[in-house]
């Protein structure tokens, strides 16, 4: 079977068991009697071991109890239309599938009409954010982590683009203090300049309208979409659902500003907060 949301994170569980136990690829491969290029493909979510083979990669690396029940059930439905998170446990793996695929991506984009990307949050914007309710609140700390690993991967790998497409309104939404608008604005702006970022602003009366973000990320193997809705997240991989996405994309990346153009919209809000002398307009 070929990749979906649950096969990656069932490929990173197996590699991470793996890796603690000292184990290399090819070893595993002489124990279960697989070729490293087939192990290589299921590590990387390329394709998806059958049942009774992840039982025996579980059993070789004495994998028992709650730890054993979790990888398997990654197993289950991998063909399920999309994978909703809302609890602990659930929230907890699909983090670990995001940054596995964040890590691997070739490009991403973010779209948000009323927030700013996740991607592109400061530290603050994010707390505050995810506080006020877009995580539980048992998960917020944890949301916080996986968040700026993700940035990392992305914004920090040269192997990766990024198309923003971030809406008027979220420039003028509060993000807590004025301080932290204030440099939340600014961060905008110095990734705008950036060589591998493409940030452009869509207008207030766009449509379609996009209340909660999502990211599109398209890795050498698969591209898989996450729908960032409030207390939960939804992982779309079917090649339907991703063709409206991307029809979507397509509408707004069309009616939204230049680069340059946004570089001037998001300065002029930052002029009306008293700000002119900290920016230059692009």
């Amino acid at each position: 079977m070929s990749s979906t949301p649950r096969g990656v994170a069932l490929g990173r569980a197996l590699r991470q068991l793996r890796r603690e136990r000292g184990m290399s690829l090819r070893e595993l491969g002489e124990r279960i009697d697989r070729d490293f290029p087939t192990l290589s493909r299921w590590e990387s979510g390329e394709r998806v071991p059958k049942p009774q083979h992840v039982a025996q990669i579980l059993a070789l690396l004495g994998v028992e109890g709650d730890g054993f029940r979790r990888v398997m059930r990654l197993g289950e439905d991998l063909d399920q239309t999309c994978w909703v998170a809302s609890a602990g446990a659930e929230l907890g793996i699909q983090r670990d599938a995001y940054l596995a695929v964040s890590a691997t991506a070739v490009h991403v984009t973010e779209v948000a009409s009323r927030v700013v990307p996740p991607l592109l949050r400061t530290r603050q914007v994010a707390t505050v954010m995810a506080r006020a309710g877009e995580v539980p609140a048992d998960q917020v700390d944890a949301h916080l982590a996986g968040l700026f690993a993700r940035q990392r991967a992305v914004l920090h790998q040269e192997s990766t683009s990024l198309t923003v497409l971030v809406g008027a309104d979220a420039l003028g939404r509060s993000m807590g203090r004025t301080e932290s608008q204030v440099a939340q604005l600014e961060r905008l702006l110095r990734l705008a300049e950036h060589p591998r970022i493409d940030l452009r602003v869509t207008p207030a009366d766009g449509s379609p309208d996009f209340s909660q973000p999502f990211t599109v990320t398209r890795t050498p193997h698969a591209t898989l979409a996450v729908l960032h809705l409030r207390g939960s997240t939804v992982w779309l991989h079917r090649p339907e659902d991703l063709d409206r996405l991307t029809e979507d994309v397509e509408f707004l990346r069309a009616n939204a500003s230049s680069p340059a153009d946004s570089v001037a919209e998001i300065t002029e809000v930052l002029r009306a907060h008293g700000t002119a002398d900290l920016v230059q307009a692009g």
